[in-house]
């Protein structure tokens, strides 16, 4: 399915206002951030709840026609789906502080939730989402004492230094490296090419000989993805076609 997300905001404010801007009833997921000390939260309203429920149940992502309790059977299919939301956090926290989110509980009724002290001072990550054609809010609340041991890397300027430290960390590049060599690349021979026109093209039978650009024994060209990188001159081993690689473009 289509499924959008940005950042509308981020604000300060207490734990207990927050509690209250929330609606009822919506999806609170409790969890923790470890080695971060503390509990935070993730608000899923209905309105983002609501249609992917029904994709995960094999629909087209349709709204519910009224609002009510969640069931069993769906809450503990949201706990999957939430806890592997939550998985993706430790990648947005990579440059900040290595961390293993965990969901701890999950609760329908906002005011039933006291994860965090009500005077405790959060910052709100508020998300828009676009689930097919219905518009939905994520909060992720963040409270002041978890943020706390990691609030000086929060700033623009250690992102930055970071940034350009990295590039001269012992085995940087040789990690990405690493990485980008197991991709996989497709290889391509072009023996030559030529035009017909469309006349000549529609009259083509089997056994028909075209002539194409290159001479024998002129180098053709070996294609990495759609980019010529290697000249070549073309072969077998064994019984398999094969080229030798003559020069590198």
């Amino acid at each position: 399915a289509n499924i959008q997300v940005k950042i509308v905001s981020v604000e300060q404010m207490t734990y207990e206002d927050f509690i209250l801007s929330l609606p009822a009833p919506t999806l609170i997921n409790v969890f923790s951030m470890e080695p971060l000390k503390g509990s935070s939260v993730l608000e899923t309203n209905m309105n983002f709840v609501s249609p992917v429920i029904d994709l995960l149940f094999g629909g087209s992502g349709e709204m519910a026609v009224s609002q009510r309790e969640l069931t069993e059977i769906e809450l503990h299919v949201l706990r999957r789906l939430n806890s592997r939301i939550l998985e993706r956090l430790s990648y947005s926290w990579a440059d900040i502080q290595e961390i293993a989110p965990k969901l701890e509980s999950m609760e329908t009724n906002p005011q039933f939730t006291q994860a965090i002290s009500p005077n405790e001072t959060v910052a709100v990550v508020t998300l828009a989402t676009t689930v097919s054609k219905y518009e939905g809010l994520l909060n992720l609340c963040l409270p002041y004492t978890l943020l706390e041991s990691v609030i000086s890397r929060l700033s623009a300027s250690h992102w930055f230094a970071a940034a350009s430290a990295g590039d001269g960390k012992p085995g940087y590049r040789a990690t990405i490296e690493k990485a980008l060599a197991k991709a996989p690349v497709r290889l391509s021979a072009c023996c030559g090419q030529t035009h017909l026109p469309v006349k000549e093209f529609i009259r083509l039978q089997v056994g028909d000989v075209i002539t194409l650009d290159k001479i024998l024994g002129e180098d053709l060209e070996l294609y990495v993805e759609s980019h010529a990188k290697f000249k070549i001159q073309p072969g077998v081993v064994g019984k398999k076609l094969a080229v030798q690689v003559t020069e590198v473009l």
